[in-house]
């Protein structure tokens, strides 16, 4: 019996590519071929079955459970980062079943990072949940951060790697 699995699209199909990056619940980040599922976004929440074919999957009855449209644009340059960053550090086909469920926090309960530092502390915990731990010394929780991002090799290739700064420069005073 087929098991049904939830995902998170990471890239959505294009006019340049057929396949779906998906971050799914069971094992890790995946590349699929969605069907006729009709058109997927970034950030998207889907459950689906799967079809194992050599190296990719086949999503069967592909259904949208959530698109965090109000929450996205109240937060949309987390959101996209959170994404970028899931898509860069998730391993693909490992089983990373506490790193998705902490993303998934974002759909079931996005309020609990609606503040600067609530936002910083989730970077916090998904770095750790990846498995990087730069030295802190004595700099503060950013430049932490901003050390975890430039571990990744493609650092540069990253749409959101200053989100750090702009994070900072539209936090709201006290």
């Amino acid at each position: 019996m087929k098991k049904l699995h939830k995902g998170i699209v990471l890239r959505a199909p294009s006019v340049h590519r057929s396949t779906v990056t998906l971050f799914d619940d069971q094992l890790g980040k995946i590349e699929g071929i969605p069907g006729r599922f009709g058109t997927l976004s970034h950030g998207a929440l889907v459950s689906y079955m799967l079809q194992k074919n050599g190296t990719s999957y086949y999503l069967q009855d592909m259904r949208l459970l959530e698109m965090p449209l109000s929450w996205a644009q109240d937060n949309f340059l987390f959101f996209h980062h959170v994404l970028e960053l899931c898509d860069y550090f998730v391993p693909w086909d490992v089983h990373c079943e506490a790193l998705f469920r902490l993303v998934y926090v974002l759909y079931t309960n996005p309020e609990s990072v609606g503040t600067k530092d609530a936002q910083k502390l989730f970077l916090t915990t998904f770095f750790k949940r990846v498995g990087i731990h730069p030295e802190q010394g004595d700099d503060t929780i950013e430049d932490w951060l901003q050390a975890c991002i430039n571990e990744h090799p493609q650092v540069l290739l990253f749409r959101t790697a200053g989100f750090l700064k702009t994070l900072e420069a539209h936090e709201e005073p006290a």
